[in-house]
C-alpha cells in the first residue's frame, strides 16, 4: 500500500512538471531589449576616443587601472577601440544599470574582436540618456565588468575617460551661496589630471549661475559659466589638468567665493609662532629652512606658543615684503592653532615671516622642481607630532570606485 502511494506522487509531480513545461512553451518569459541610440550625423556636441584591452582577468589588465570606470558628457559618441590581450573570446557588452543583465547591448561579438592578440577592432556608441551603464564581457561576465557614467559637462569641454583621479562632490545652494556640511564656500584640493563631478543641490527653487575662474580673486571680465539653472539641481563635469589657483562663486552674489587648489603633490607643515623665532626652543632649530617642490600646496598649521599675536605671511624672494605677501593664518591670545593654505607654483626662494615680529620670525622656504607624482609629506619641526589634520572637502575616488 505504501509503495503504490510512493507511484501515485510521483506520477502528480511529473504531470505538474509537464504542465508547468507546456505553460512555458505557451508563454515563453520575456527578455527585455536594449539598444543604445543609432549614432547620429549631426547635432552631437562630445566625441571620446577610448581604448580598453581585453583581457579574461580584467579588461585594462597590466595597462593600468582594473576594469576602469568611463565618465562621459552627456550628448556623446564614443568610438571604441578594444584590442584582443590573451587569445581567448570576448564581447563589449553595454546595458543600463551598475550590474550585467539580460537587458543588453553588444557592441562587439566574439568574432568581431577574435582571439587574436594584438588584434584591434572599432566601433562606436551614442549615449544621450545621463545615468548608469554596465560594460562587461559575455564570456567572463565575473572579472570583465566595469561602469560608464554619463553626466552634464561644462559648457562644451569634454572630460576624458582616462584621467588619473575622479572626485565627487555636492555643494547646497543657501540664500545664494555655496555650502557643504556647513560650511560656506568650502577649499577644495585636488591633484592635477582629475575630473571632479560637482552637483549643485538646490532646495530654495532660486536660479544660480556657478562660474569659475583663474587666480586668488572673482574675475568678472574672465570665466567659466558651469551650472546655469532655475529651480533644480544639477551636475556638471569639470576637468582639472593643470596646477594652479582658481575660484568658484554664485553670480548672484560676487562678494563671496570659494579656492580650488589644483597641486602636484601635499605637505602638511607645521609652524610653532613665539616673539623669538618660527620654532623657538623645538630640537629642529628656530626658522628652519623648508624645502618643497613646486606645484606643492601646503597646508601650514600655526601654533601659539608665547600667547601673543601672530600672522604668518608668504612672499616670493629672500626677504620680508609687505606688498606682495599673502597672510596665510593667524593666533593670538583666545586663538593658539590657526590653519591655511598656501600653493607654491614656481621654483624659487620663498620667506615665511610674522608680521609682527618680521625681525626674529622669518626663515626661508625653497621651492625646487616639481615631483614626478603627486604625494602627501607632512613636515614635523623637531621631534613634536604634527597636530594639524585638516580634511579636503573632496574625497578621492580612482575610476574603479563607485560614484555615489
Amino acid at each position: 500500500m505504501e509503495g503504490n502511494k510512493g507511484g501515485v506522487v510521483f506520477v502528480v509531480i511529473v504531470l505538474i512538471m509537464v504542465a508547468i513545461g507546456f505553460s512555458l512553451m505557451l508563454n515563453p518569459p520575456t527578455v527585455k531589449s536594449f539598444s543604445l541610440p543609432a549614432v547620429p550625423s549631426k547635432g552631437v556636441k562630445h566625441y571620446e576616443n577610448i581604448t580598453i584591452y581585453a583581457d579574461a582577468l580584467g579588461w585594462d589588465y597590466g595597462h593600468g587601472t582594473l576594469n576602469p570606470t568611463i565618465y562621459l558628457a552627456n550628448n556623446t559618441i564614443v568610438n571604441f577601440t578594444v584590442i584582443e590581450e590573451d587569445g581567448q573570446p570576448h564581447t563589449l557588452t553595454i546595458n543600463p544599470g551598475s550590474a550585467e543583465s539580460s537587458y543588453q547591448d553588444t557592441l562587439l561579438s566574439t568574432s568581431q574582436i577574435t582571439t587574436i592578440p594584438g588584434h584591434v577592432s572599432t566601433t562606436q556608441a551614442y549615449f544621450d540618456t545621463i545615468g548608469v551603464f554596465t560594460y562587461w564581457c559575455t564570456v567572463h561576465p565575473e572579472t570583465m565588468v566595469a561602469l560608464i557614467y554619463v553626466n552634464a559637462t561644462v559648457n562644451t569641454t569634454v572630460p576624458s575617460a582616462h584621467y588619473a583621479n575622479y572626485s565627487n562632490q555636492t555643494l547646497d545652494l543657501l540664500k545664494n551661496n555655496l555650502t557643504a556640511n556647513g560650511v560656506l564656500y568650502p577649499t577644495i584640493e585636488l591633484p592635477t589630471s582629475t575630473l571632479l563631478n560637482l552637483t549643485i543641490r538646490d532646495a530654495s527653487s532660486s536660479n544660480y549661475t556657478l562660474k569659475i575662474s583663474s587666480g586668488s580673486k572673482v574675475e568678472t571680465s574672465n570665466f567659466t559659466i558651469v551650472i546655469n539653472e532655475t529651480n533644480k539641481s544639477s551636475t556638471a563635469s569639470i576637468p582639472f589638468n593643470q596646477t594652479g589657483q582658481y575660484v568658484y562663486w554664485n553670480s548672484n552674489n560676487t562678494s563671496r567665493f570659494g579656492i580650488i587648489y589644483i597641486y602636484s603633490a601635499l605637505a602638511n607643515i607645521s609652524l610653532y609662532a613665539d616673539v623669538n623665532g618660527w620654532n623657538f626652543s623645538k630640537s629642529g632649530g628656530v626658522n628652519p629652512t623648508l624645502t618643497i617642490a613646486s606645484g606643492t600646496l601646503v597646508n601650514f598649521t600655526l601654533i601659539n606658543e608665547d600667547d601673543l599675536t601672530h600672522v604668518l605671511e608668504i612672499n616670493s624672494g629672500n626677504k620680508e615684503n609687505s606688498n606682495t605677501s599673502v597672510a596665510v593664518a593667524s593666533v593670538n591670545s583666545t586663538t593658539n592653532i590657526s590653519q591655511g593654505y598656501y600653493l607654491f607654483m614656481s621654483t624659487g626662494n620663498y620667506t615665511y615671516w610674522d608680521l609682527y615680529h618680521p625681525s626674529t620670525a622669518v626663515g626661508i622656504i625653497e621651492v625646487t622642481n616639481s615631483s614626478s607624482s603627486s604625494s602627501f609629506v607632512s613636515y614635523l619641526p623637531g621631534s613634536e607630532s604634527d597636530p594639524g589634520n585638516y580634511i579636503s572637502l573632496l574625497g578621492m575616488q580612482t575610476r574603479d570606485e563607485p560614484y555615489p
